[in-house]
């Protein structure tokens, strides 16, 4: 997969993709996201996941990781990264992918999401950040990570909410 920022003047401005998971057979592991990354000419750029849920019946971000402390700059060549996250018992939902803070192209390949023991460190501590929002479930989940070699062609999940809601 191929990212490319291009004009954005403030690192405060980025692009992402983003596969969103179904975070039920997760819940209560450890889970690395492994990936090889090349850079060209990036500010900053990297993997990140997310893992949402509900706390208390509102809408909660449970744990973020965007690699900020291990970000790729410059321009590289292909590197293995991780992010290692905890999926808490109240997760519903994982966002994982790759961004660009700023302008640059990033190269993506070959990434895995696997449960791992729970010595293997965090890649960031926790920060749990409740929101008064109810928690609504956004259309687009994969059951599981899919196409994570990009290999193939992907199908569109909101796609296929549309044909299951006729």
């Amino acid at each position: 997969m191929r990212l490319e920022a291009r004009g954005n003047r403030r690192r405060s401005q980025w692009v992402a993709s983003v596969q969103m998971v179904d975070a039920t057979a997760y819940r209560g592991q450890r889970m690395r996201l492994r990936g090889y990354l090349r850079a060209d000419d990036v500010d900053s750029g990297g993997l990140w996941v997310r893992v949402d849920g509900i706390l208390e019946g509102r809408y909660a971000m449970l744990a973020l990781d965007n690699s900020e402390d291990r970000r790729v700059e410059g321009t590289r060549d292909w590197e293995s990264r991780d992010i290692v996250v905890d999926v808490p018992p109240e997760g519903v939902t994982i966002l994982l992918g790759a961004m660009i803070t700023g302008d640059g192209e990033l190269w993506v390949d070959d990434l895995t999401f696997e449960p791992v023991p729970a010595d293997v460190p965090l890649t960031t501590e926790p920060e749990v950040v409740v929101t008064d929002q109810p928690y609504e479930r956004p259309l687009g989940v994969f059951p599981t990570p899919t196409n994570m070699d990009f290999e193939r062609e992907m199908e569109d999940p909101m796609e296929s909410n549309r044909e299951s809601n006729r």
